[in-house]
């Protein structure tokens, strides 16, 4: 995990009192680092491999959780998921109204960085598009290609994301 993704973590963890709430980690494995360290409250991490960090070896894109989340923490999955769109929509699923969401994904200019693969790359348009539906903080990383979201659940209804493009790789 890049130090500029652990210090925008660390500091909206901070800023909204999210460290003692019911939190899902989506991408869980502790490759570089982790948010986890940051929470007090439960915590359940899924991740496609088993490893540090993973309490259940789960997809992301096949969430099927409604509701249950009051902070879902996912940061540099996005861009591995060959299935975003599903993922994105099973992470604004799982969040409760009034739940957040911590994401950052890779944008163009980062390199390629396999595993399983290494699909996609989201510019700061892409996910104001993408999270339109919720009440949303996007900003650029200020060290790396890439983007954080900060998103707040307003309600049930979500953008249909079936016709979105995104950049691949």
């Amino acid at each position: 995990m890049h130090n500029s993704v652990m210090e925008w973590g660390k500091q909206k963890i901070e800023e909204l009192n999210l460290s003692d709430k019911n939190t899902l980690e989506v991408g869980s494995l502790n490759v570089n680092g982790t948010l986890r360290d940051f929470f007090t409250g439960d915590y359940h991490g899924i991740d496609i491999r088993e490893g540090e960090g993973v309490d259940e070896v789960k997809d992301g894109s096949k969430l099927r959780y409604r509701g249950k989340y009051d902070v879902i923490v996912c940061t540099e999955m996005l861009e591995h998921a060959e299935d975003w769109k599903g993922a994105i929509n099973g992470l604004k699923k799982a969040l409760k109204i009034g739940g957040y969401l911590l994401l950052t994904a890779r944008s163009e200019g980062f390199g390629k960085h396999d595993y399983p693969g290494d699909y996609w790359r989201y510019s700061v348009k892409d996910m104001k598009i993408i999270f339109c539906d919720m009440e949303a903080e996007i900003i650029a990383d200020p060290q790396h290609a890439g983007v954080f979201v900060c998103a707040k659940k307003k309600s049930t209804e979500l953008r249909d994301l079936s016709l979105l493009e995104v950049n691949p790789i």
